[in-house]
């Protein structure tokens, strides 16, 4: 596939501009167009909510504010990287949605940031939103990592339901790009049953990676979520790839329930790839 445009969330602080040294970087790989996006919400009374002009002047005001800081941060690729900006006012995560849908972006790469439960505490509560409702692959940036590139991608599975077409292009684009190995991982607290099911899901992914280097690996964990934190370690994969479905292998991982490994154990990017479903 041709990635064209990759968006990038930004608010200014050092995970997301983190995270926009990545995206800047996987654009050069692609010659891709880079938009940074930053959103904000104005905090007013209802005395200054009647007041349309007080509404209008601090709009005009955090506008110019940002278009300043965008600019400066978008200077630092411009030489190699063709990059707009834009700010728009807003609840960040619907309008993280709605310019990936405008600008037509294939790739929304997010910086992280820690919160309440698990999930929120590796992927940020906004970047969490955007992963639920977005309808293009949603890359999600550790606060502590450092990009070196993609030489080993982990795609966790769950055998049981196929990973959308469309998603599959853009890790065989990864792979191709990065000339990257990728590590096919399924992790069960019992040895895997050869179900028909199962069996069939292999097949067709055996089929889609054709082509790439690519390995099969079973880990048996009762803990799903340390067997594949293990497994990434051990494996030392620089991107974790997982598809994102109801009642499927990525609620499991992270769901309120479970604990703070995977948040403090997991130092690589998360490539979250939608369901078609």
């Amino acid at each position: 596939m041709q990635l064209s445009t990759i968006l990038c969330p930004i608010d200014f602080s050092d995970h997301s501009t983190a995270a926009a040294q990545v995206a800047a970087a996987i654009a050069r790989q692609f010659d891709a167009k880079l938009v940074l996006l930053h959103s904000f919400h104005i905090h007013t009374s209802m005395e200054e909510y009647a007041a349309t002009s007080t509404i209008t002047s601090h709009i005009q005001a955090q506008e110019q504010e940002c278009k300043t800081k965008l600019t400066r941060l978008a200077a630092l690729f411009k030489d190699d990287v063709q990059c707009d900006y834009v700010v728009k006012a807003g609840f960040a995560c619907d309008e993280i949605i709605a310019a990936a849908e405008l600008h037509q972006a294939q790739l929304i790469v997010m910086g992280t940031l820690g919160a309440d439960s698990l999930m929120d505490r590796w992927l940020g509560s906004v970047t969490q939103s955007v992963i639920q409702e977005a309808k293009v692959p949603v890359m999600a940036i550790p606060a502590t990592f450092v990009w070196e590139g993609f030489d080993r991608i982990t795609l966790a599975t769950d055998f049981k339901t196929p990973e959308p077409e469309e998603s599959m292009d853009l890790l065989r684009a990864f792979a191709s790009r990065f000339e990257a190995t990728i590590q096919v991982v399924n992790v069960s607290g019992h040895p895997a049953p050869h179900t028909v099911e199962s069996s069939a899901h292999a097949i067709l992914l055996e089929h889609e990676l054709a082509g790439f280097p690519h390995s099969w690996h079973q880990e048996e964990d009762r803990d799903v979520t340390h067997g594949l934190m293990t497994f990434v370690q051990a494996h030392h994969s620089d991107l974790l790839v997982m598809t994102t479905r109801r009642h499927g292998l990525f609620d499991r991982l992270f769901g309120k329930s479970h604990t703070n490994r995977m948040a403090s154990a997991c130092q690589i990017p998360l490539l979250s790839l939608p369901a078609t479903s």
